[in-house]
């Protein structure tokens, strides 16, 4: 029985040994690579040894590192990573490039910067490795959209990489140190040739525009490497930069088709050169924050600026609002980008305008400003202009006092008032101020009726009223008396 082991251990060695001669890994004098000893000519002894080995599996040689690492972070992954250990731990010992391969009489040879093979210690770009998965695991990561595949559909990928009822990811799940079976294949050892099988062996696709192989020839790989750019999620390039290599002028997707990022029949809109233009989105946490690349929910598009815009009113249990969140049945007629967009020449979307507020038209919010088409082209999109002006009070403001409409009204809505009334915002402070009574509010009488107690342009709006047959001396004989008036709790009385 011992000979039958001893003869099946022999055979093993022999067969990994002829595995490796012919790899980057043989780093013996017969090795292929430019890394390699001018003289010493055993091939496993690099990182093997068949005494007082360390860990005993497998009968590891090789000094280990003792770095500590910057690990891989992503909002997409819910799972706890600890440094590197295991198998991973074995291969950076080389690969972080702290540690000798091998000691060449005074001179100690190490993976440097420049070589295919460095990692480093900055590990925030690489697949992360060293931890276990489970069916618990991927529930919640695919709550994430990591959109991972059943255990056991995993497992049958990497039989060798299964232990018990988990699944390990190490450096070799995806890697073979001892073969390169894909010599013209896209990985490294890969256990697999393509990249994209690679992926798809955890990962479901579920990107429909970026999942067409007529368009994206290298699918995955279009963005992604498995050792990325540091402090990303496994892409190529950093984001945004890394979608403007598509999404940019006609020269620069030129560059993308020449190198088979997309095929020439692809012609994705421009969108960098919105983000050229005076009033821009805010980049500084890339596309990714709003375009969630590999979501299968599709999200309403308020769901989307919601995430950061929870400040606005139209979020918060409004009086009023312009209608682009669900209402009622048939009630959200306008998204964000009806108001927010580039305009004409534009892509869609709210990435750039030359307008403020990024705008797809003018709008003047400053006081002291003529009235015009132009003036107020924004709001007369679809408030028409004689309707807006047909209002006597309207004009009054607009055209002869040079009021803007932002004065009055808050565009998005108002938690307070119906019609978009507004007169305790902050940027309103120093127009809009309490009258003498210390009040600053608007009541609504009925239908195209109501009363305004404030001071604004110089005039102090005490309980003047406006509808039809309304006037001050109307309002005086119904006995309106300031003092005695009730003021609604919406209100609001400034000391």
């Amino acid at each position: 029985m011992k000979r039958l082991i001893f003869f099946l251990l022999f055979n093993s060695f022999i067969f990994s040994q002829e595995e490796v001669r012919f790899t980057f890994h043989n780093l013996s004098i017969s090795g292929p690579g430019k890394i390699k000893s001018n003289s010493r000519e055993d091939i496993c002894g690099f990182c093997h040894t068949p005494h007082s080995a360390e860990p005993k599996v497998p009968l590891w040689g090789h000094k280990v590192s003792t770095s500590s690492y910057n690990l891989y972070f992503s909002k997409t992954l819910d799972v706890f990573l600890s440094q590197p250990s295991n198998q991973s731990k074995l291969c950076l010992s080389c690969h972080d490039g702290t540690i000798a391969l091998w000691d060449k009489g005074n001179e100690k040879i190490k993976i440097d910067k420049t070589s295919k093979g460095f990692m480093g210690l900055d590990l925030s770009g690489s697949h992360p490795v060293s931890f276990s998965i489970d069916d618990s695991i991927i529930f919640l990561n695919n709550q994430k959209d990591l959109n991972l595949k059943p255990l056991l559909e995993i497992k049958k990928e990497f039989k060798d990489a299964s232990y018990g009822t988990e699944f390990e990811m190490e450096c070799t799940t995806c890697h073979d140190p001892h073969k390169n079976l894909y010599l013209e294949g896209e990985i490294p050892f890969g256990k697999k040739e393509k990249f994209n099988d690679l992926c798809l062996s955890c990962h479901i696709p579920s990107v429909e525009k970026h999942n067409n192989l007529a368009v994206f020839p290298k699918q995955c790989k279009t963005c992604h490497k498995a050792h990325g750019v540091q402090q990303t999620p496994l892409l190529q390039k950093k984001d945004p930069e890394l979608c403007f290599k598509c999404h940019s002028n006609t020269e620069e997707r030129g560059n993308s088709i020449r190198e088979g990022l997309i095929s020439a029949l692809s012609n994705p809109p421009d969108i960098n050169s919105s983000f050229l233009l005076n009033y821009r989105h805010n980049l500084s946490e890339g596309c990714g924050i709003c375009h969630k690349i590999h979501s299968q929910e599709k999200l309403k598009e308020y769901e989307i600026c919601k995430d950061c815009h929870l400040n606005l009113e139209i979020y918060s249990n409004p009086a009023s609002v312009h209608p682009v969140i669900q209402m009622g049945k048939g009630k959200n007629i306008l998204k964000c980008s009806s108001c927010h967009n580039g305009g004409e020449f534009n892509p869609a979307g709210v990435h750039g305008s030359k307008y403020r507020g990024l705008l797809f038209e003018n709008y003047e919010i400053e006081d002291g400003v003529e009235e015009s088409e132009k003036s107020y082209k924004f709001c007369y999109t679809c408030h028409k202009r004689e309707d807006v002006l047909g209002f006597d009070l309207h004009k009054k403001h607009i055209v002869m006092e040079k009021t803007s409409c932002f004065t009055c009204h808050l565009s998005h809505g108002s938690r307070t008032y119906p019609y978009l009334l507004s007169f305790e915002d902050e940027k309103r402070r120093d127009r809009i101020k309490p009258t003498s009574e210390g009040l600053i509010l608007f009541q609504k009488l009925g239908e195209k009726k109501g009363i305004c107690y404030l001071n604004c342009h110089n005039f102090e709006h005490n309980g003047l009223s406006y509808g039809l047959e309304s006037s001050f001396e109307n309002f005086k004989k119904l006995n309106f008396k300031i003092k005695k008036l009730k003021v609604p709790e919406r209100g609001l009385k400034r000391e």
